[in-house]
């Protein structure tokens, strides 16, 4: 029998790290001015998969294939933390509008 090799599991930190340093509006006529933060929803593998109608390994060997031949994937993809893969659902929705026939 072989060693079992386990990991060190990493926690993770207790506070998200801030993206935007903001100070609060002074006054109401400062609140109406500021630009609103737009943040992009992403979803999971699978759920991106779902949405184009496609397997989660199809994703997976996209991201694969795009490094190994240094050409961007066929769906755009955003890595967090850890490694974990996310898509942003416009760009689903863009992959979707551009291949489109008819």
């Amino acid at each position: 029998m072989g060693l079992k090799i386990k990991k060190p599991i990493k926690s993770a930190p207790k506070t998200a790290p801030a993206l935007v340093q903001a100070t609060p509006p002074a006054s109401a006529a400062d609140l109406a001015k500021a630009q609103p933060i737009t943040v992009l929803p992403l979803v999971k593998e699978p759920v991106a998969a779902q949405i184009l109608g496609v397997s989660a390994q199809y994703l997976s060997r996209d991201r694969w294939y795009a490094k190994k031949e240094g050409i961007p994937p066929k769906v755009p993809f955003i890595k967090v933390a850890g490694g974990a893969v996310r898509y942003a659902v416009a760009d689903l929705q863009a992959v979707i509008d551009a291949n489109r026939v008819g």
